[in-house]
C-alpha cells in the first residue's frame, strides 16, 4: 500500500460522484507507490465500497472511459485460473500532480525493473477525461468541456485518426521492462565519525544518492550484545564519541573478546557500557596476546618439575631404600 496515489483518490482525482472516488481509492490502496498494478477483484471492491458487483462495474467502465484509470500489465494475474483473473488497473496521475515526488516515484519504478515515467505519460486530467496531446506529443490543449446547462458529463471522443493515420491518444497501457540483474547496488563508505555512516545508492539512469545510518542505530547494535545495561544515557554520549575515534566494527569487536574474558563473573565485576568506552576499552589485550608478550612457563607452569625430576622420584620408590621394612627400622628422633 502507497500513501501518495491514496491522498490523489481521495482529495485530487477528477472524479463524478462520491462511489467513483471511494473505488478509485479502493484501486488506490491496492497499487503500488506510482499508482500501477491494483488488481483487487470486483469482489472486493463491493465489499469495501458497500455496493453491489454491477455498481463496480459501471463505474469502472465511466472511469476507464475518461482515462481516469487505464488497464495495466495483465501478466501480473495470470497466475490465476482463467475464469477468475481480476484487471489489473494503473491510475493515471498526473505528471502536474506529483511535483517533488515525481523522482522518487520513478526510483521505485526503477527499483522494480520498470523503465522511469514520463511527463507525457501522465497528461492532467479533468473531470472529462485527459488532456489530449497535440500532433507533435507537446502543445497540450484541454479536452471539450460540457456544454453549460447540459446537466451531465459528454465523455469525450478520440480523434480522428490524420493522414499519417496515427491516432493522438494516450497510450492505455505501459510497456512492460524486465527487471535488471541487480537492478539496485549498494557500496559502503567509511563510517560517518560524527552522527552517521554513509552509503551509496546506485540505481542506473538515476542521479548517485546518499543513505544514512544513525549513530543512534549503530548504538543499539553494539548496546544489545553488551553484557551489562545500565546507564543507557551515559553509555549513549561515550559511544558518540568512541565512534569519532575508531568504527563500529573496532568497538564489536573489542567487545566480543572482553564478554570471553567476564564470561562467568558477577555482574559487580563487569564494568559499565559507559566506563568501558570512556576508557578505550576495545584496546585491552587478549588473555593469549598478553601470555604471549610476557612468555608462558615452562611446562605448563611455575610449579611443574622437569622430565629428569620426574624420572628420579620415581626411581628412589623402586628402591628398598624407601620401601616399608626400611621404614619401619628407621629410628625417630621424635616417636609418635
Amino acid at each position: 500500500m502507497a500513501l501518495d496515489p491514496i491522498v490523489w483518490a481521495l482529495k485530487d482525482a477528477p472524479v463524478s460522484d462520491a462511489g467513483e472516488r471511494l473505488i478509485l481509492t479502493v484501486l488506490a490502496e491496492h497499487s503500488n507507490e506510482d499508482g500501477t498494478s491494483a488488481f483487487p477483484s470486483q469482489a472486493t471492491i463491493a465489499r469495501i465500497a458497500m455496493c453491489t458487483d454491477r455498481s463496480v462495474r459501471n463505474k469502472l467502465k465511466a472511469m476507464e472511459d475518461r482515462r481516469l484509470i487505464v488497464r495495466g500489465d495483465q501478466r501480473l494475474v495470470e497466475v490465476f485460473p482463467r475464469d477468475k483473473r481480476p484487471i489489473v488497473w494503473d491510475l493515471a496521475i498526473p505528471y502536474s500532480w506529483w511535483g517533488v515526488r515525481w523522482d522518487r516515484m520513478n526510483l521505485s519504478r526503477i527499483t522494480r525493473g520498470q523503465r522511469p515515467l514520463e511527463p507525457a505519460d501522465r497528461p492532467d486530467l479533468t473531470v472529462d477525461g485527459p488532456v489530449v496531446a497535440g500532433e507533435s506529443g507537446r502543445n497540450l490543449v484541454p479536452a471539450a468541456r460540457p456544454e453549460r446547462g447540459s446537466g451531465r458529463n459528454v465523455v469525450p471522443q478520440r480523434p480522428e485518426p490524420d493522414s499519417g493515420g496515427d491516432r493522438n491518444v494516450v497510450p492505455t497501457t505501459l510497456p512492460y521492462y524486465p527487471p535488471q540483474d541487480p537492478p539496485l547496488s549498494i557500496s559502503s563508505d567509511e563510517a560517518d565519525a560524527e552522527t552517521q555512516t554513509d552509503a551509496l545508492l546506485v540505481v542506473p539512469g538515476m542521479p548517485v544518492t546518499t543513505a544514512k545510518v544513525s549513530v543512534e542505530d549503530e548504538f543499539e547494535q553494539w548496546y544489545a550484545t553488551y553484557p551489562r545495561k545500565v546507564a543507557r544515557g551515559n553509555a549513549l554520549k561515550a559511544f558518540k564519541g568512541a565512534r569519532k575515534k575508531v568504527s563500529l566494527e573496532v568497538l564489536l569487536a573489542g567487545l566480543e573478546g572482553y564478554k570471553n574474558r567476564v564470561r562467568g563473573s558477577e555482574a559487580q565485576f563487569i564494568a559499565h557500557p559507559a566506563t568501558w568506552l570512556n576508557g578505550e576499552r576495545w584496546t585491552d589485550e587478549t588473555d593469549a596476546q598478553t601470555q604471549a608478550r610476557v612468555g608462558a612457563p615452562a611446562n605448563g607452569g611455575f610449579f611443574a618439575a622437569s622430565d629428569s625430576d620426574l624420572t628420579a622420584t620415581a626411581a628412589m620408590f623402586d628402591d628398598d631404600t624407601w620401601g616399608p621394612e626400611a621404614l619401619a627400622s628407621t629410628a625417630s628422633p621424635h616417636p609418635f
